[in-house]
């Protein structure tokens, strides 16, 4: 049977307003899913996840701040076997100093938290001291040692924590606080420099006023 052009337009309209629902539930799912902010920076290449890492610290001690990190062990021990696929976290290193005083126990298939157990934050274990040049809203590369996973490096970001933030506490610096969500770390810490009435120097030149301008030239006149 023929179709005129008019009712496949109509057809294929309707079709599109069908789909339209469709489509905007998968991209507001993929949108949801890809622009989740988190305060720090993960590593999942080995047996050993390494999530959510970040150096609490604050500007009146740079170089000086605390490890605050998950491990997650994926391994998974079948039932009734008696293999232990515990691994531990023995080491940490890189640019940043840290001693890993006892070796942390990461149960198969468990996780633990390193950090000062707060109502925000369910810590398993203190969170790591750890020294080095740098300051707040710097990236440093730290390196993860374990018995039995391979160990990971990635670049871990130093950020300063407010009273209410979920790191509140983590380095006794009850005013730090995280960036808000779509803020960059750099942008964090310049907002806070201002609201601590100390805005950082700004490398650009303050255009003129119409006012500035028009005296210059006047003086410019008077010169000639």
């Amino acid at each position: 049977m023929l179709i005129s052009n008019r009712t496949a337009r109509l057809l294929g309209a309707g079709a599109l307003l069908l789909a339209a629902p469709a489509l905007a539930s998968c991209t507001e799912q993929a949108t949801d899913h890809i622009y989740t902010a988190a305060a720090g920076t993960s590593d999942r290449d080995a047996s050993v996840d390494v999530l959510n890492a970040v150096i609490v610290a604050n500007d009146a001690t740079p170089g000086k701040g605390t490890l605050v990190v998950t491990l997650v062990n994926n391994r998974v021990v079948p039932a009734g076997s008696d293999e232990d696929a515990t691994d531990k976290l023995v080491g940490i290193s890189g640019d940043v100093t840290g001693a890993v005083a006892k070796p942390v126990a990461i149960p198969a298939g468990d996780k633990v938290v390193l950090a000062t157990a707060t109502a925000d934050v369910p810590a398993t274990a203190p969170g790591i001291a750890v020294t080095g040049s740098f300051k707040l809203g710097d990236f440093v590369d730290v390196e993860f040692d374990f018995a039995n996973a391979a160990s990971v490096t990635f670049q871990v970001p130093v950020i300063e924590n407010r009273a209410g933030s979920q790191f509140a506490g983590q380095n006794g610096a009850p005013d730090a606080a995280v960036p808000m969500q779509g803020e960059t770390f750099e942008q964090f810490n310049e907002n806070a420099l201002k609201a601590a009435g100390e805005a950082p120097a700004s490398t650009e030149a303050t255009p003129a006023t119409d006012g500035e301008q028009g005296k210059k030239a006047a003086k410019a006149k008077a010169n000639d």
